[in-house]
């Protein structure tokens, strides 16, 4: 009876690594259809040539995701946090991907208060049943002739170094999803750019991080003060 039980708690184990095996390779195989659809990170750097994207993928598909699109002499830019990790976010940052480039490419919507107002009332049109997922997005319009740059966000915020000084500007308090007013009007932030002004968007993919030798989470204050860091 041993020897029976033994045999058959092999035989699951070896059914468990064949499926694991499987799902692994599909997941991926995705993982290679999300990258195709971000736009390449040296891209940017011929609009910004003192630009970087600092992009890490926790699992082997994301939730968080990076975007931006060239007119004229603007450059929208995109951080965005889809609902849930793994596999459920990676859906939706496909989702969000089709809606920025529809909003953006296609319909020449490049004011970010307007991108996000035009997101929100897309995004129930994907999301049906009830669904109460979305994307948090922190969007800049950046316009280096002019030295300007325009800001607006869901959840999220952009942090501007100037002159040593940490200044936080933060986006409205409700996400893009099914929840939110299809007509929610979103706050549009103008911000003369001054020379050597630094600008970061980011997720709270970064800050809530564990690590360390206790394995403690790195937190915002953090973040801050390793920006003003890099920036002396």
């Amino acid at each position: 009876r041993v020897e029976e039980a033994y045999k058959e708690i092999n035989q699951q184990k070896k059914i468990v690594e064949i499926k694991n095996h499987d799902i692994t390779d599909s997941i991926n195989y995705a993982r290679n259809i999300q990258q195709s659809i971000v736009p390449s990170k040296s891209g940017l750097e011929e609009f910004l040539s003192e630009s970087f994207i600092y992009y890490r993928v926790k699992d082997i598909v994301s939730g968080d995701f990076y975007w931006y699109h060239k007119h004229d002499d603007e450059l929208v830019i995109a951080a965005v946090d889809c609902t849930g990790h793994g596999v459920p976010g990676a859906l939706l940052s496909m989702i969000g991907v089709t809606l920025l480039k529809q909003t953006v490419d296609i319909q020449g919507i490049h004011q970010p208060d307007k991108i996000l107002a035009n997101l929100q009332k897309e995004i129930t049109s994907f999301l049906h049943r009830g669904s109460n997922d979305g994307m948090d997005i922190a969007l800049c319009s950046v316009n280096l002739n002019k030295m300007t740059l325009s800001f607006a966000g869901a959840m999220l915020r952009i942090v501007m170094i100037r002159n040593g000084l940490v200044e936080e500007i933060k986006g409205d308090r409700f996400p893009i999803s099914r929840n939110t007013p299809m007509n929610t009007v979103f706050t549009n932030h103008i911000i003369p750019l001054k020379k050597d002004d630094a600008i970061y968007m980011f997720t709270d993919g970064y800050y809530d991080q564990f690590g360390g030798p206790k394995q403690k989470k790195f937190m915002y204050k953090n973040l801050e003060k390793l920006l003003l860091g890099i920036n002396r």
